[in-house]
């Protein structure tokens, strides 16, 4: 037969005199092949379980880009599904009662349904996981802290992504939105750990990157280190950040933001000049030669295409006129000179 289009059952639930007061929500597909996701009936009483939502938000969190132009739809409620619906209709979920758990999520590519005799043939098996290196349980404890933070990270969404990234432009393969305090706080439960903090920062994800940088120990960051994860960064944010809690720290934090600065590459400058603003805080002034070469460094790089990286610069010189009297008149000299030059 063919599904009613208003089932007596479902219309009666919902105008209940007390079930009517409730939250009802379908889960809006059966074994038969019955989906009606965005169409089932009484769509101002019943609420759906969104499984575009899932599907989309699996997807996308496995770093499959296509996902992307989709995910805007579904984080601000599917309007493409229910917007012409009187109440939110859509019920967001990752995972539920049945399926893959949210650490089967993390831990397999297939489904291993083995000890009910079906050999696999059983359920869905279009789960949209990741095993993130190994198909199931592994002694491997880098695997193992790579799925516990991907975990975590998943339960720290906050709902729609955070309007600043987008406005920054910020195209990861993977955003979660997790705040920075947030991290900060996860990286304290970790502790410093190298391997892990590798594996993070090879992820492309916003959070891992930034995280990685949190729990990498200084003492076994060595400089061909550095220069590797400068290199593979793509936005700003990346450079505040793991400047902010990995470069400075670092025993040749100087001599890197020398050459970064002096780099054609605009996120190695950037890189540069933040880490010089930040060693400038702690108050020491140059040595005579290498005051000279940031200076002209500087005042070149206000003059850049980049815009992060000119307003990076700028803050390095002010951060430096702050050393002393000496360097205020040297940065003050500098910045005459430009504005007498774009005069």
């Amino acid at each position: 037969g063919k599904p009613m289009q208003s089932p007596p059952l479902l219309e009666a639930l919902a105008h209940d005199p007390v079930l009517s007061k409730t939250k009802l929500i379908a889960e809006a597909w059966d074994a038969a092949g019955l989906y009606q996701v965005g169409s089932f009936p009484a769509p101002d009483k019943w609420a759906e379980w969104n499984g575009h939502f899932r599907d989309c938000v699996r997807n996308f969190i496995r770093s499959d880009a296509s996902a992307g132009p989709e995910l805007i739809n579904r984080i601000q409620g599917s309007p493409d599904m229910y917007k012409n619906r009187k109440e939110p209709s859509t019920i967001n979920f990752v995972t539920c009662h049945d399926g893959f758990t949210l650490n089967d999520l993390v831990s397999y590519n297939e489904k291993h349904n083995d000890a009910n005799g079906e050999a696999g043939r059983d359920g869905n098996s279009h789960n949209s996981s990741w095993n993130s290196g190994v198909e199931g349980a592994t002694n491997d404890p880098v695997i193992e802290a790579l799925r516990n933070r991907r975990i975590n990270l998943r339960s720290m969404m906050n709902g729609p992504l955070s309007q600043s990234m987008r406005e920054k432009g910020l195209a990861y393969r993977v955003i979660f939105g997790v705040e920075w305090p947030r991290l900060m706080e996860l990286a304290q439960e970790i502790g410093k750990d190298h391997q892990l903090a590798q594996d993070l920062w090879k992820e492309d994800i916003r959070e891992c990157r930034l995280l990685a940088g949190l729990v990498q120990p200084v003492e076994t960051f060595y400089p061909e280190i550095a220069d590797i994860w400068v290199e593979s960064m793509h936005y700003p944010e990346e450079a505040q950040y793991t400047v902010l809690s990995l470069f400075q720290h670092l025993p040749y934090a100087s001599q890197k933001a020398f050459e970064w600065v002096a780099s054609s590459d605009e996120i190695r400058q950037l890189c540069g000049f933040l880490l010089l603003a930040r060693l400038f805080m702690r108050g020491n002034p140059l040595m005579r030669q290498s005051e000279v070469e940031y200076l002209d460094q500087a005042s070149a790089a206000l003059g850049a295409k980049s815009l992060a990286v000119r307003k990076a610069a700028y803050d390095s010189l002010l951060k430096y006129s702050l050393v002393g009297a000496e360097q205020a008149a040297m940065v003050d000299k500098v910045l005459r000179s430009l504005e007498d030059t774009a005069d």
